[in-house]
Parts: structure tokens; C-alpha cells; sequence
């Protein structure tokens, strides 16, 4: 996703998908390169406008219409990942 007319540098992603295989409540992490941005990213009216953004890619890109009101979006950042013991240790705790 792009997201650097708002001032962001998405790094990397991860999708944790549903256990049960199905499209709801999946939830998608913007990874930042730093803990500054992951926290502008979060801030209530930059949220919105990305998760508006992810909602709307995620319709064009044939992810289930019905589905889509239930996908989470979250943000963090390497140093983050980092500090937790690296990505299976950070997205394992969640």
C-alpha cells in the first residue's frame, strides 16, 4: 500500500488470516521502519484515511464484500519486532 502522499513509508506487511479459513476477522500490520511513524500511522485521523484506503484495495482486489468490514488493521514498527524477539515472537504474543 502506498501510503507516502501522507508522509509514510510502509516497510514490510503481515496478514494474520482467520484459523478457520475463512475471510472474516483477519487482521493486516503496516510494519514502519521506525517507532515515529508507526505511531503517526496510528493516529486517529491518519488511521481512518488508510484504513479507508486498505478497504478499498482489498474490494478491487476480490477480498469478500462481507468480509471487509472485519479486517483489523494495526501498526508497529522493526524496532518493535526487534525488541520482542524478532516477527514469531512479536506477531505470536498478539
Amino acid at each position: 500500500m502506498k501510503l507516502e502522499d501522507l508522509g509514510l513509508h510502509v516497510a514490510d506487511a503481515e496478514v494474520l488470516p482467520s484459523l478457520d479459513g475463512k475471510p472474516d476477522g483477519m487482521a493486516g500490520w503496516l510494519i514502519f521502519a521506525d517507532r515515529e511513524e508507526a505511531k503517526m500511522a496510528a493516529m486517529p485521523d491518519i488511521a481512518s484515511g488508510v484504513m479507508s484506503r486498505l478497504r478499498k484495495g482489498l474490494q478491487a482486489n476480490g477480498f469478500p464484500k462481507t468480509a471487509v468490514p472485519s479486517f483489523a488493521l494495526r501498526f508497529t514498527s522493526q524496532p518493535e519486532i526487534e525488541a520482542a524477539g524478532g516477527r514469531f515472537a512479536y506477531f505470536r504474543s498478539i
